[in-house]
């Protein structure tokens, strides 16, 4: 009788009883393929085993699989070479860079990841280039998104490259390509904005929202970083770590009428030191409050959104059960004004999500510009509508240049390693009338300090 052979059919005896299994390989295991019991019966069993190696097969021919098994990635595949550089040069790089290399790989992916890596030449990329270069419905072109992309895949084809994933005398298809060059933002946010900012955010009923603005102000660092902040980064700032003049400018009384200095220790990304960030004013109040909130719902996390209660889809549900609730109560319907505090009191703290932290800030911005124009300042409300929260990391350094904070003590705030602070600099600090009339007048002092000098020698 001849043997069957079957991929992946194994017999197993247990006393009398004779069991089948399908079991993977090694690799089909790797990629997630779990092992199925096939039952006693030998014809049945070695059905189910085809029919396992059938859906194997299909998974490999790019078709659906089960849940736990990875997506098959061809050999020699752009998604191949994205899997294998995500692997090998995602660990060097900080959270943020691989946040942003994920968005611009996906695009690459969607755009020829089933492709072979020796089928992507020079016009196939001029394609992609003239695809990303399109006005998109409201007739913009997102040249920083096109550059970005094509960035990525000029790094990602010369790492394929340095691999030995292509020859080495390979021309990369991704260099030269001369993409237009997107122009530097060089938005900051007024003073006049940021009060307004913060007022809408808490008029939305988000403190948290309008803490994270403040912080991005104050601290100059990213967004990601400002909403992991946790409670034990809120501390106490000793006499001995400040000069005593700026102790005694920056103190303000605490609860109990106690003159203290409070600030955020971070940790500098660059530098990897440690550094205490006073927080003065609004800032301050409502950090306290905001960690205040956090110890009493049992969370390390500084920052919450309020949001609807989970229970409920979307906030007109809410609405709606709050005004059954209402007229059951009551007996009557509940007004929009009622409905809207009921909202607003049975909102609940979670921490932020930067997805939704954006969408509150585009949010805030819309309000902000409302009230701004309700107030008959049209000027401040069009310089709202431009806003972007990225833009305080520029306006943190802007605003320290401005006061003519040397570049090492901006550093300090930001952390950014000195060397290349100036380099930084040239980027986020735009020249502003402030910083020439800065310059003029301290001209001035120093000629007026210089006369009197020479002044004083010729009379003595």
């Amino acid at each position: 009788m001849a043997k069957i052979e079957i991929p992946g059919l194994v017999i197993k005896r247990r006393g009398k009883k004779t069991y089948h299994y399908w079991q993977p390989s090694a690799t089909l295991k790797k990629a997630g393929w779990l092992s199925i019991p096939l039952g006693t019966d030998p014809r049945a069993a070695q059905r189910a085993a085809e029919q396992q190696n059938d859906k194997v097969e299909q998974w490999r021919s790019g078709g659906a699989a089960p849940r736990t098994v990875k997506k098959f990635i061809k050999g020699g595949t752009v998604d191949q070479l994205i899997a294998r550089y995500v692997a090998e040069k995602f660990p060097e790089h900080a959270e943020t860079t691989r946040k942003e290399y994920r968005s611009k790989l996906n695009v690459i992916q969607r755009w020829a990841g089933p492709e072979q890596v020796s089928h992507i030449d020079r016009k196939r990329v001029r394609k992609l280039k003239e695809v990303l270069l399109r006005p998109d419905k409201d007739g913009e072109v997102k040249l920083h998104r096109a550059a970005g992309v094509m960035r990525v895949l000029k790094t990602l084809l010369e790492f394929g490259i340095d691999a030995g994933l292509l020859p080495e005398d390979t021309r990369n298809p991704a260099s030269n390509q001369n993409m237009p060059t997107p122009p530097p933002r060089d938005q900051i946010w007024s003073p006049a904005a940021m009060e307004w900012m913060t007022g809408a955010a808490l008029e939305l009923g988000q403190p948290g929202a309008a803490l994270g603005i403040r912080l991005g102000r104050e601290l100059g660092q990213r967004e990601a970083d400002i909403l992991k902040l946790t409670i034990n980064r809120w501390q106490a700032i000793p006499r001995h770590k400040l000069n005593p003049e700026d102790w005694d400018t920056l103190a303000e009384p605490g609860a109990d009428g106690t003159l203290s200095v409070w600030g955020v220790n971070l940790r500098q990304g660059k530098t990897k030191r440690w550094v205490e960030i006073a927080m003065v004013g609004r800032t301050r109040q409502l950090m306290e409050a905001a960690i205040a909130e956090a110890k009493a719902m049992g969370t390390t996390v500084i920052l919450h959104e309020m949001a609807i209660p989970r229970e409920f889809r979307d906030v007109t549900q809410f609405e709606r059960h709050l005004s059954r609730n209402h007229q059951r109560e009551t007996g009557n319907a509940a007004t929009p004004e009622q409905i809207e505090q009921m909202v607003a009191n049975g909102l609940m703290p979670r921490p932020w999500t930067e997805t939704r932290f954006q969408r509150a800030i585009a949010r805030i911005r819309g309000k902000a510009a409302e009230m701004a124009r309700a107030a008959g300042d049209e000027e401040i409300a069009a310089e709202i509508e431009t806003l972007e929260y990225r833009d305080l990391r520029r306006t943190a350094v802007v605003s320290l240049g401005e006061l003519g904070i040397e570049d090492q003590l901006i550093a300090a705030i930001t952390g950014h390693q000195l060397d290349h602070t100036k380099k930084i600099l040239e980027t986020y600090m735009p020249r502003t009338t402030k910083m020439a009339g800065r310059a003029i007048a301290l001209q001035q002092e120093r000629s007026n300090v210089t006369s009197i000098g020479t002044r004083k020698g010729v009379e003595a």
